[in-house]
């Protein structure tokens, strides 16, 4: 069985974060191999850096973009757009 490179794609995750005191939106785009990958990144990305739980994360769609939809620069950069 031949093993090939996986294909990086984009994402863009949309969702809201609630916790006592506080509710936001937002809109967050990824490269990853997979959806579930893309996921995780949310988490950790989100979790980290705002100190939001897991379960205080609602995530209302996760879809592939093509790159070019892209509107977050580094993540065009990374595309080679």
């Amino acid at each position: 069985m031949e093993m090939g490179m996986a294909q990086v794609k984009v994402f863009r995750v949309e969702g809201e974060i609630e916790k006592p005191g506080y509710k936001a939106t937002f809109t967050k785009e990824f490269r990853a191999v997979t959806e579930k990958e893309a996921l995780e990144k949310v988490f950790s990305v989100i979790g980290g850096g705002e100190k939001v739980k897991r379960f205080q994360i609602t995530i209302k769609q996760i879809k592939e973009i093509d790159p070019s939809e892209a509107t977050d620069p580094v993540i065009r950069e990374l595309s080679g757009i």
